[in-house]
């Protein structure tokens, strides 16, 4: 099942890439019995991005190696990027984060902003930054998953401080998981 798209960047690539990755999003559910990719956090959802952007005639490389420079200068160092990723013909230096809750949207793009703004400038070099974060709404048992995703895709765009190089969609629910792990599911990236 494609992700529905709510805001893609209007630049060549972005709708191909985001297609091939909820498509690879289901493909490991099909293959994974009663697991989903999304429950194992930010690693696993950049790796699969990554792997959607090679697919879309793209490419990509998870945690990079790079130098991180910090005020304090007892915190720089080496360190790794999340990803580099090629799309069309523009590169992106992606740092991705992931919450639970809405509430958490502004805070985890702000820390992803300033960990792009660490990272050695060489190593940023022909690359424009993409600041990234899966939000995977939690929803308490009992509570109505429908609802509650009409709903975020109603709030995200305007509880979250959008630039016009994000995107959001929504991965849409699949019966067949309500009976399982019922307290999280997917929901946004932005």
């Amino acid at each position: 099942m494609p992700l529905e798209r709510l805001r893609v960047p209007e630049r060549h690539g972005w709708s191909e890439l985001l297609d091939t990755w909820g498509r690879l999003l289901d493909r490991y559910e099909e293959l994974a019995g009663d697991d989903v990719a999304y429950w194992h956090g930010e690693n696993s959802l950049t790796a699969s991005l990554a792997a959607a952007a090679w697919l879309a005639n793209g490419a990509a490389l998870v945690e990079f190696e790079t130098k991180r420079i910090r005020l304090i200068r007892k915190q720089s160092g080496s360190g790794a990027g999340d990803a580099y990723v090629c799309i069309g013909k523009d590169w992106y230096t992606v740092e991705a984060k992931l919450c639970w809750y809405f509430e958490e949207l502004d805070h985890n793009l702000a820390a992803a902003r300033s960990n792009l703004q660490t990272i050695r400038a060489e190593d940023k070099e022909g690359t424009q930054a993409v600041a990234l974060c899966y939000c995977v709404l939690y929803i308490p048992k009992g509570k109505s998953a429908a609802r509650a995703i009409e709903k975020g895709k109603a709030d995200v765009c305007r509880n979250a401080s959008l630039d016009r190089k994000s995107c959001s969609h929504t991965l849409p629910w699949r019966s067949k998981r309500q009976n399982t792990r019922a307290s999280s599911i997917p929901a946004w990236s932005l």
